[in-house]
């Protein structure tokens, strides 16, 4: 009987659906420890949604082309990647908020849109299709900090402007791969060819500093099926040649997989950077251990081609995203086919297919899985939410006291509910962004 019923339940729904792009949705990516979410489609707009309210904060046209990527730097930085051969650094701060246009691109473009103030912009290489990758120079730990809506502990908090990233772009030589630091703009290291395998072109990029100072390291994934690790050497700020020029260093391979048919299209990692899944054209998805880094490495060492770990054939073809959850347990993807699929990061095996969309899903991403968080409301810090004389409470801010209304208590506990849940967000070729709650 508990069988039947079971079989019986009706297929998983969507908790929202976001409609305002007039195009159709290249890249999705929930932000600021899920009170956010960014949306980018191919003509070029961006929008950024409150995930409380499902509304848009801010809408802007950032490039003039489709947008590739997005990734949040920091407390109030946005960095978006175009076809237009630029990759731009925007400053959002929740005091901008307030004059940034909220029309949507689907309302016509008639109506005036201020864009946020543009910190950077760098000309780079967009003619693989292949979005960029960021992570912190130095490793991120776990500490506390105030960002302006109560005290967050347990998890990477974010970081300020100041404290430098790396991203990494394909080359000018579309089999080779630029990092470059900011926020001084200056190319860093440089991922060569791999030798003598010919892999094609670069199709998607991984970048990730390993804990706790193993160094960074770049993921590839090429046009003839190919994946690599690339081993990036010490900071490029010591090698400076008469006159204060910066030298690239080159990046050393340590890792080869030839596991697909076709094209990689999607790379991602464990959260303990030991492991890298990648998806691809074909219908195949891989796990590949990360070889710990060696003491020494030969320059001209040859590479031999390594069997992935685990490879899955699914026999759904064309698995355009791949994300891995915050937590490590599970992964997701976004198919040609329109579905969402989840699986097991332990056994690659599937575990829900998510259907809403009737055309191709191009991208998708997890919220993070955040520990209760330390809000001003809870009980450790009952002593500061006690009523005024004026029938308000105090929060801490990043600022210091701020005074709450009950009305905006409320507001706070509905944007605890949502940080709380565990999100799946995916775009689609028909324009529309699902918004799931799983597992």
């Amino acid at each position: 009987m508990a069988v039947e019923r079971q079989s019986a339940l009706p297929p998983a729904q969507p908790s929202y659906i976001f409609r305002g792009h007039a195009a159709q949705i290249h890249s999705v990516q929930i932000v600021h420890q899920n009170r956010r979410l960014l949306t980018g489609d191919a003509d070029g707009w961006i929008v950024y949604w409150k995930l409380e309210s499902k509304r848009p904060v801010a809408v802007w046209s950032a490039h003039h082309a489709a947008i590739l990527g997005t990734a949040e730097w920091g407390l109030d930085s946005i960095i978006t990647h175009g076809r237009d051969n630029a990759l731009r650094i925007w400053q959002i701060r929740a005091a901008d908020e307030n004059y940034l246009s909220t029309a949507l691109p689907a309302d016509g473009l008639t109506a005036h849109r201020p864009k946020p103030w543009l910190l950077h912009s760098l000309a780079v290489n967009t003619l693989n299709f292949c979005a960029f990758s960021m992570c912190h120079e130095e490793p991120a730990f776990n500490i506390e900090r105030g960002d302006g809506n109560g005290l967050v502990q347990g998890h990477a908090s974010p970081v300020r402007l100041s404290d430098p990233i790396l991203v990494a772009v394909p080359s000018r030589d579309d089999k080779k791969i630029e990092v470059y630091r900011f926020p001084d703009e200056k190319l860093a290291y440089v991922v060569p060819r791999v030798q003598p395998t010919d892999t094609g072109m670069v199709m998607a990029v991984k970048l990730i500093q390993r804990q706790p100072s193993n160094g960074a390291i770049v993921i590839a994934g090429y046009e003839g099926g190919f994946t690599a690790v690339h081993l990036l050497g010490p900071s490029a700020r010591s090698n400076t040649q008469m006159g204060g020029s910066v030298m690239p260093e080159f990046a050393q391979t340590i890792y080869l997989s030839h596991p697909h048919t076709q094209p990689i299209l999607s790379i991602d990692i464990l959260p303990d950077a030991k492991m890298y899944f990648t998806s691809s054209a074909d219908a195949v998805i891989t796990a590949h251990r990360i070889p710990d880094t060696p003491l020494n490495i030969p320059d001209k060492k040859a590479i031999s081609i390594e069997t992935p770990y685990k490879a899955v054939n699914t026999k759904h073809a064309g698995q355009q995203s791949l994300c891995v959850r915050s937590d490590g347990r599970l992964l997701v993807t976004g198919g040609w086919d329109s579905r969402i699929r989840v699986y097991s990061t332990k056994t690659l095996k599937e575990l829900a297919v998510l259907k809403w969309h009737n055309q191709g899903v191009y991208a998708v991403d997890f919220g993070q899985i955040l520990d209760r968080p330390n809000f001003g409301s809870s009980a450790n810090n009952a002593s500061l939410d006690e009523p005024l004389n004026d029938g308000q409470s105090s929060q801490p801010t990043s600022h210091g006291l701020q005074k709450v209304t009950g009305l905006g208590r409320l507001q706070q506990q509905r944007e605890e509910q949502i940080q709380m849940r565990h999100w799946i967000a995916a775009g689609a070729k028909d324009g529309k962004v699902s918004l799931w709650e799983v597992f």
